[in-house]
């Protein structure tokens, strides 16, 4: 029998909301200004309200390649985000910072949290 793991994705909203807080995850997309003229695009933000806690990443993980001096760390609460995280998106917070990394923990296709790995 399949463990029902909606109970720990609840679980999970509600200690990031606890510790964390409300901050916005962004998309930039682009969309033809006039049907005429479909060569000019313009680009186009989509803000996402989401609930997420800053971590700082530890010198040991921290390798100068991957992960940079400066990067944080963002976990995301997984439940009720319209939009799986993906790198080139932005977390709106007292910065804006761009997503170079994204990872979900999704045990038997519950999705719980996204790490996301973003940089100024």
């Amino acid at each position: 029998m399949a463990y029902d793991y909606t109970s720990l994705q609840a679980t999970a909203l509600a200690l990031i909301t606890r510790f964390g807080k409300a901050v916005t995850l962004r998309r930039t997309g682009q969309s033809i200004a006039e049907a005429s003229k479909p060569w000019e695009v313009t680009a186009s933000n989509t803000d996402y309200t989401v609930q997420g806690v800053r971590l700082e990443y530890t010198a040991r993980e921290t390798d100068g390649t991957a992960v940079r001096q400066g990067d944080r760390k963002y976990l995301v609460a997984a439940s009720g985000v319209a939009i799986t995280p993906q790198a080139g998106d932005q977390i709106v917070d007292t910065d804006t910072l761009t997503v170079v990394n994204a990872e979900i923990l999704n045990p038997a296709s519950t999705a719980l949290i996204y790490t996301l790995q973003v940089r100024k």
